[in-house]
């Protein structure tokens, strides 16, 4: 007779799973944790920090990352604001329209989104189309 041993992952998740240790007719269930947003902040802060002068991306990046998920809106403002010092550009100044829009200050996103595509045509390396799409329709919503 043989006894059947398996591992199975379920209920996963960016932050938890559940790994269930299955033998025979036995089921454990092992809840798995990890504070991703957590690391990615650390993360970030330390890559900021470190990044060299000339650098524009990785605070973006950071910022991005912390504003689409919700987390440190105060600190992803300034990662946002020292990319925009270095190399104002159509996704920096992109984002610093939605950050604006999601403030409620519409007028103002308006502005800075008109900025980011102009930014986008004037560069050597075009944005991608559907990006300047998304951003074409988010000043259409943000006027009305």
């Amino acid at each position: 007779m043989t006894d059947q041993f398996t591992i199975e992952f379920v209920d996963v998740n960016p932050d938890s799973a559940r790994m269930d240790l299955v033998w025979e007719k036995l089921r454990v269930p092992v809840r798995i944790t990890v504070d991703t947003d957590g690391q990615i902040l650390a993360r970030a802060r330390k890559a900021v920090a470190e990044a060299k002068p000339d650098n524009w991306e990785m605070p973006l990046r950071a910022a991005r990352y912390a504003f689409e998920h919700k987390l440190v809106p105060e600190e992803a403002g300034k990662w946002l604001d020292k990319s925009l010092s270095i190399k104002p550009g159509f996704s920096n100044l992109a984002l610093k329209a939605r950050m604006l829009a999601d403030q409620g200050k519409k007028a103002e996103a308006v502005a800075t989104a008109e900025k980011a595509l102009a930014a986008g045509k004037a560069a050597e390396q075009k944005p991608p189309e559907e990006a300047v799409t998304a951003l074409e329709k988010n000043i259409a919503e943000w006027k009305k």
